[in-house]
């Protein structure tokens, strides 16, 4: 009976050592894994996206030129201060010209250049990327500015409507006193848009304008006084057309607002050069009552 026990005793050890043995390297890793090259390469791939990240400079609007009296605040709550070269305008940030002033404000990285005419003031609310592509907003609220669109698109709002640019070259213009704004769209597609969403569309060398509460006027061509304009205060214009346009080639301004007529000289009114509108003691004889007629006896 002793040798049955001592017999089942040996066997079970047996058992169990072979239970403990069959559990490999292989598996007990599997149970627990240990880091792994896998691992090591998700770090690895985190790791150079951070670093690809933190190398894709910032936009920043810079400028780059400046003419006579120019004034410029970096930030919203900063103070106008005269404008130096290099100054980084930044985000609620803004230019304003004076009478004879002119400036050029850079766009990086992309590139992109808008030239500051005479008498303008804009900021720049909004300077940043969608999907890869630089899209910039500015808030013009008085004066011209012209735009040379290297990628993505850019919109100039006003009170009156909003012009906008993608891939093209653009002037805007804004009078507050007459709250009219104006787009010429000297290459490629652009759009005018009043304060109720109403657009129209503007293709190279046409342009058009709002005047405020208004629908925008159907697209006409450019006329040489723009493109003149164009000439004189943009001299990137070689960098961004083969050829520069002709000011002959294109329609003359329309005329300019003519004051109402007072009537053809004679007619008795105020200020049309009439006997009438002589002092009393001037006028000839017989011109003093409303009848020419001298009196009788």
């Amino acid at each position: 009976m002793k040798k049955i026990t001592t017999a089942l005793l040996l066997f079970t050890l047996l058992l169990g050592a072979c239970s403990n043995s069959s559990t490999t390297p292989e598996s007990a890793a599997t149970q627990n894994p240990a880091p792994t090259a896998i691992a090591a390469a998700t770090d690895s791939v985190a790791t150079e996206s951070v670093a690809i990240e933190s190398t894709v400079p910032a936009r920043e609007a810079v400028i780059s030129e400046i003419e006579n009296t120019v004034s410029a605040r970096t930030s919203p709550n900063a103070d106008p201060a005269p404008a130096s070269i290099g100054m980084s305008i930044g985000i609620g940030g803004g230019i304003e010209t004076g009478s004879d002033g002119r400036a050029r404000i850079d766009l990086r990285p992309d590139g992109t250049i808008i030239r500051v005419g005479p008498n303008s003031s804009f900021t720049v609310p909004e300077l940043i990327e969608v999907n890869g592509e630089p899209k910039t907003t500015i808030e013009l609220f008085f004066g011209k500015i012209y735009i040379l669109l290297n990628g993505g698109s850019l919109e100039v709002k006003t009170p009156t409507g909003i012009a906008s640019v993608r891939g093209s070259v653009l002037s805007v213009q804004y009078d507050p006193e007459t709250k009219r704004v104006e787009a010429s769209c000297l290459e490629g597609h652009c759009t005018l848009e009043n304060e109720e969403g109403v657009e129209v569309e503007l293709i190279e060398g046409e342009e058009s304008s709002i005047d405020f509460g208004e629908l925008p006027l159907d697209p006409e061509q450019i006329d040489s006084a723009e493109i003149q304009d164009w000439l004189d205060e943009i001299p990137e214009m070689h960098d961004f057309f083969d050829e520069l346009p002709n000011p002959e080639d294109f329609p003359e301004p329309g005329p300019e607002d003519v004051p109402p007529d007072d009537g053809p000289p004679g007619d008795g009114l105020p200020g049309d050069g009439s006997p009438r509108d002589d002092p009393p003691g001037d006028r000839p004889p017989g011109d003093d009552l409303p009848d020419d007629d001298p009196p009788s006896g």
